[in-house]
Formats: C-alpha cells, structure tokens, sequence
C-alpha cells in the first residue's frame, strides 16, 4: 500500500492524496481492503455521492472487478475504530492488480479532503486485507503515513508573570501559533 503525494500536509488543510493498494496475493470476490484510522481525529469524513462537497472520494480498481465502498466510523478495533471497506465484488483481484482510492478528489469541485487540525508525525492508513472473504483480516506489515504539520502563524501568544517587582527581571515567552493552535516555528527576534 502507499499514498501519493506523501509530503507533509499542513493541519486543517483541503488536499488530494491517493491511497493504492497493489494485490499481493489475489482477492477472491467479496473479500475487502479495509483502512482503519485513529478514532481520536477530526478530519472530514470521507463521502462517496457529492463530488462538489467537501472530503469526497473515488475508487477504482484496476482489475475485473467493481469495488463497494463504505465509510463506518466503528468498523475496527479502537483506537483504530473509524474504517474505509473497499470490498470486491462481481469478479475478483489478481495478484498486481490495485485498488485505488482518491481522498479529497476535486474532479466534480470538492475542495479537496479535509486533514485533521493537529500535528502529527505519523498519520496512519492502517491498511488490512480479507484476501479469501472469511472476514479474517491481516494486518500489511507497513501501512502508509502521513506527516502533518503546523501553517502558517496566525497569531502570538505571550506568557509572562502577572505580578513583578520593581527592579527585577523577569521572563517573557513568546509562541507564534497556526489558526488551529498548534505551534509553528519559533519567532525570530
């Protein structure tokens, strides 16, 4: 499995990533891909029927198939419960064939697919296979991540005492932050 572009993406930001699956072993009709995320996360859930609105997704496969989506916010163990189900249906996979799926797709307008608004270094697309439909998921050995990032400052917070004594020195701390709060580089004196 990869994502692509798998630059950092900036907290709270609209983007287009895409998620290919490349059949390692085939997939029998009706076994699933699924993708599992964190559930403690605010990015846009990922919609499938208005290609204008935001957080919509496409999926396609490369293989004599049709694949059936659908987002469950509780489809996996915690703290991966919120989960994509990318079941092959009407034929099946073979081994070299993939399963993509376009996050944030901007073909019909959406503005793309909405990150999550807090850093973090590894954004994981826990990614798990039914290779033989059984419901028996094994887990891939490496699934993709994702860095997300601060933006731009948007504002500074000042931390300094409330009460000094005259003629005493006294410490001031300064934090540039993004529009969602996260700290961004250091301010340059």
């Amino acid at each position: 499995a990869a994502i692509s572009p798998s630059e950092p993406v900036v907290a709270g930001a609209f983007t287009t990533l895409t998620f290919t699956y490349t059949a390692g072993h085939p997939i029998d009709d009706t076994g699933i891909v699924k993708l599992a995320f964190r559930f403690a996360s605010d990015f846009g859930a990922p919609q499938f029927s208005a290609a204008r609105l935001p957080n919509y997704c496409s999926v396609h496969s490369t293989g004599d198939c049709r694949i059936e989506y659908r987002w469950d916010p509780k489809g996996h163990t915690r703290p991966w419960g919120r989960s994509l189900f990318l079941k092959v249906m009407g034929g099946f996979l073979d081994r070299g064939q993939k399963i993509v799926v376009v996050f944030g797709d901007t073909s019909g307008g959406s503005p793309g697919w909405q990150m999550q608004t807090f850093c973090e270094e590894s954004f994981e697309f826990k990614t798990l296979v039914d290779p033989i439909a059984t419901y028996e998921f094994k887990e891939l050995t490496v699934s993709p991540t994702l860095r997300i990032i601060a933006g731009r400052p948007s504002r500074a917070a000042v931390i300094s005492p409330s009460q000094i004594r005259i003629g005493e020195g006294f410490t001031v701390h300064l934090k540039l932050e993004d529009r969602w709060g996260n700290p961004t580089a250091p301010p340059v004196p």
